[in-house]
């Protein structure tokens, strides 16, 4: 027999095609059957239900274009059958739907960071999403409507448009949400808003608003001995594991035994993502206002306006995939600015490990190279995953680690001793890269200052007993994050004011916008406009209001909100 246009009069033909329309349906919604059912509205029935016949109406919104060969638009709905299973992954695993969050953070990472974080499962994930699109395709094969008549597809097409509007009027007004919200709630459309949204991001991703920027900073004294001042942000390091801190592990004992070192026992993060989290480190963005990490320039070009040499060494590459925030922007307005060592988007080069420690001779030989005033930002790898490869052999002193089993597994519990101690010896390895750098300074007799603070947390089995969570999901794991400054004995001298405050502040409540003010303070600068009340060695500190910035749906919120 032929295939045929609806309307179908032949009983086998219509429950064949109706079985297979079930099919179909199911496979391209699957997503959102699970939202719905695990997700974030499960105690809601009514949204949810209506969620889900609102996801199946998008899919029919296109079919008046398609009336002659609906088969054809069956088959191009793969595309999204496919990406099913990277859906379902990131939705389980992370709570992440199929928006700008899981679209930012796959477009903003690099070939190693994809490699390690899916290490010995994306051979397998590519096999599942040809089988998942396999058995798509199945009862699209098998769907024997070829064509419908104009009238019927127009109908079926207005219809759902008419009931999206319908929904999208009364989520919009009556609970009060806005569009973007709406959109990145519902796929598929949430997946193309996102799209739309990861394409202005990249064309807005530059620091064209920041040119005729300047701070007009300056020094407010005139010191006879050189100074150096170094700013270190760390990766994914969590408060609660430093020794120094409280941890009841030996992870710190340099740095515990360093005289001069302050550390401050109430820091969070302004954001959980390394991308959002360090433009509030280096410029005075801040959760209620993230644009202006492109419309001003960083704290490098306020040092440079008082006089400063400015140096940024990162071990961390400067080629991602398509994007890395505007770090690396701001990073290259250094006078001097080294990478990691490769010439792809990978942190590692020729099967060769860098770990931290390749940027101490860096730091001082540019010391030594004159007799300027510096300011250093060292942007290291710190407790990056892969943990593994974050440290040498001799630093794998907590056991049994990544170096003494053949592979961390963050998505099973039965890694979970291994992990926990792996990521120690990565923290332990940090603290001898800080007592480093300080020795190096204290090498030189400098007036001087380090400071160190993580970009964010990390999540170790902390949401889930069953699987990491990365730094995935903001909470208190992702955002506590540890903050120490230490300074020469030349510089506690001559600002023995600043060096008191700073201890008297020592469990203020604090976050990552005060790193821009506190660093610029220690040096003695200021600006037209520079606030006080952030800078952590001021008189007139004020307590931070501690709110982070949720990449979710873009808005900002209050740490305690998710302490209590």
């Amino acid at each position: 027999m032929t295939e045929h246009s609806l309307p179908i009069t032949r009983p086998k033909r219509s429950i064949g095609a109706i079985v297979a329309f079930i099919f179909i349906s199911f496979f391209l919604l699957l997503p959102t059957i699970l939202d719905v059912i695990f997700g974030f509205y499960q105690e809601l029935y009514l949204l949810s239900i209506s969620r889900l016949v609102i996801s199946w109406l998008m899919f029919l919104i296109p079919l008046v274009f398609f009336y002659k060969n609906v088969k054809l638009y069956c088959y191009l709905l793969g595309f999204f059958a496919f990406f099913t299973p990277l859906f379902i992954i990131a939705f389980i695993w992370f709570k992440t739907r199929p928006n700008f969050s899981l679209i930012a953070f796959l477009l903003q990472t690099n070939l190693t960071e994809l490699r390690e974080a899916t290490r010995g499962l994306l051979k397998p994930f590519l096999v599942i999403s040809f089988i998942y699109l396999l058995l798509y395709l199945l009862p699209a094969w098998k769907f024997s409507v070829k064509r419908i008549s104009f009238k019927y597809a127009a109908i079926i097409s207005a219809l759902a448009l008419a009931l999206n509007v319908i929904y999208f009027v009364v989520r919009r007004y009556h609970d009060g949400l806005q569009t973007v919200e709406i959109l990145e709630e519902n796929y598929p459309l949430g997946l193309f808003s996102g799209l739309e949204q990861a394409y202005a991001f990249k064309q807005k991703n530059n620091l064209n608003e920041s040119k005729d920027f300047h701070f007009n900073a300056f020094k407010k004294d005139s010191l006879s001995k050189r100074q150096i001042y170094v700013l270190v942000i760390g990766e994914s390091a969590r408060f609660d594991r430093w020794e120094i801190n409280g941890y009841s592990k030996p992870t710190s004992p340099h740095l515990k035994a360093r005289q001069n070192l302050i550390p401050f026992s109430q820091a969070i993060s302004g954001s959980n993502l390394t991308w959002m989290a360090v433009p509030q480190i280096i410029t005075r963005a801040n959760p209620t206002n993230m644009d202006v990490q492109f419309k001003e320039k960083s704290i490098l070009s306020a040092f440079k306006d008082a006089g400063f040499k400015t140096v940024w060494l990162s071990n961390q590459t400067d080629k991602d995939i398509f994007w890395s925030g505007t770090i690396n922007l701001h990073a290259k307005t250094a006078d001097v600015a080294i990478f990691s060592p490769t010439n792809s988007a990978t942190f590692d080069s020729q099967g060769k490990d860098y770990y931290d420690e390749r940027l101490l001779p860096l730091l001082d030989s540019i010391i030594a190279a004159d007799n300027q005033n510096i300011f250093f930002v060292l942007h290291i790898m710190g407790n990056h995953w892969e943990y593994t490869k974050r440290y040498p052999k001799s630093f794998d002193y907590f056991k049994p680690s990544g170096q003494t089993i053949a592979y961390l597994n963050p998505y099973s519990p039965d890694g979970k001793e291994a992990i926990s101690n792996t990521y120690d010896n990565c923290i332990r390895y940090t603290d001898f890269v800080l007592d480093s750098v300080i020795g190096t300074l204290e090498k030189h007799q400098l007036v001087s200052t380090v400071t160190f603070l993580s970009d964010h947390g990390e999540d170790l089995f902390d949401l889930s007993n069953e699987k990491m969570d990365f730094h995935v999901t903001p909470a208190p794991a992702t955002l506590h994050i540890p903050f120490f400054i230490w300074t020469s004995d030349n510089y506690s001298s001559i600002y023995k004011e600043k060096t008191k405050l700073l201890k008297e502040h020592q469990v203020k409540k604090i976050s990552t916008e005060n790193a821009f003010y506190t660093v610029l303070d220690l040096a003695n600068i200021s600006f037209p406009g520079f606030n006080k009340r952030k800078s952590i060695c001021s008189p007139v500190l004020e307590q931070s209001a501690q709110m982070y910035y949720h990449n979710l749906d873009k808005k900002a919120y209050y740490y305690s909100d998710l302490t209590r």
